[in-house]
């Protein structure tokens, strides 16, 4: 399955703060992308050379890949109008 939005969520390890910020993440794309996206977790604590690979240096940080450009949000993602605007991410009602 081709998903429209490529999401890839940065943590540091099983935190109360990296299970906010994917709860918060699933959460707006289920309101905004139904269906149409994936979120990959990486734990930096497990996989250091992606984050920096990826040119992350703080977590939570999400990153969009797809659509292109990338797009960046770093923080817990409470703040829905933050993150939708900061990953730029149109809705199906917005893009008609």
């Amino acid at each position: 399955m081709m998903y429209k939005y490529s999401l890839k969520l940065y943590l540091s390890g099983k935190t109360p703060q990296s299970r906010k910020a994917l709860e918060n993440l699933t959460a707006i794309c289920e309101s905004v992308l139904p269906g149409k996206y994936e979120i990959e977790q990486v734990d930096i604590l497990k996989a250091p050379e992606v984050a920096e690979q990826d040119k992350v240096v703080a977590t939570p940080s999400v990153v969009r890949f797809k659509p292109e450009p990338t797009r960046m949000v770093i923080g817990d993602l409470s703040d829905r109008i933050e993150v939708v605007n900061g990953l730029d991410i149109i809705s199906d009602e917005e893009s008609q």
